[in-house]
């Protein structure tokens, strides 16, 4: 006749290891790293918003950036997914251009150091009044002073977009050497790129201004 034995019948010292086995699994368990950052959200003044330009011998970098508000500092480390949310107090245009443009967010702490390799992989999300107006996915981006999530939207994109949000979803690839690092500041832009004329291309379109104005100037003469 089959017996059936139930677990209160067992003698303790069977429960015991056991018991012991669960409970430093939840113990070990509880101690890991976390492995994912997610759900950060960022906000930022337009009026802290400011525009620069730079110049290289081929290419213009228009820029528009902001200080992103205050926030408690946080650890991040290489192999996180950061999942950011960049909320603007308005709506902002990202205009046109002949060249790429960038979307970028960047992450500052003492733990970052310079010249050390940065690198993501992901993609973004921007929104306009809660409704999606473009996804850029299967980017990334690499940095020397801190760590920067960002996308480039190519050509032939170049009309303007309108938006008032940014999500960011990006895999922190490679992170300075060092795991963690905290983050205690964080700024947001955009750049755009316009493709500079060579020294060539200029002279030859100063030449053919002056022959235009040559021809202008002979037949104001003539009448």
């Amino acid at each position: 006749m089959f017996h059936r034995t139930s677990h209160r019948s067992l003698p303790s010292r069977w429960m015991t290891p056991a018991r012991s086995a669960c409970m430093a699994a939840l113990v070990a368990t509880a101690s890991l790293p976390a492995w994912s950052v997610t759900a950060l959200s960022f906000s930022g003044q337009f009026a802290n918003a400011s525009p620069s330009q730079a110049l290289t011998p081929t290419t213009q970098f228009d820029f528009w950036g902001m200080n992103l508000d205050a926030f408690a500092p946080f650890q991040i480390t290489a192999g996180d997914d950061i999942e950011a949310t960049v909320t603007l107090d308005g709506d902002y245009t990202l205009p046109g251009a002949p060249g790429d443009r960038f979307i970028r967010l960047f992450f500052y702490g003492g733990d970052l150091v310079p010249l050390n390799p940065v690198d993501t992989s992901g993609g973004i999300e921007l929104f306009l009044n809660g409704i999606s107006q473009q996804v850029v996915s299967n980017q990334g981006c690499g940095t020397s002073t801190a760590l920067a999530a960002c996308v480039v939207m190519p050509q032939p994109s170049t009309s303007p977009v309108m938006f008032d949000e940014v999500k960011f979803s990006f895999t922190i690839t490679t992170l300075n050497g060092l795991t963690p690092v905290t983050v205690d500041a964080a700024f947001f832009d955009t750049v755009v790129t316009t493709p500079v004329p060579e020294a060539s291309t200029w002279a030859l379109l100063s030449a053919g201004l002056a022959v235009v104005g040559g021809a202008v100037r002979r037949r104001r003469l003539a009448s």
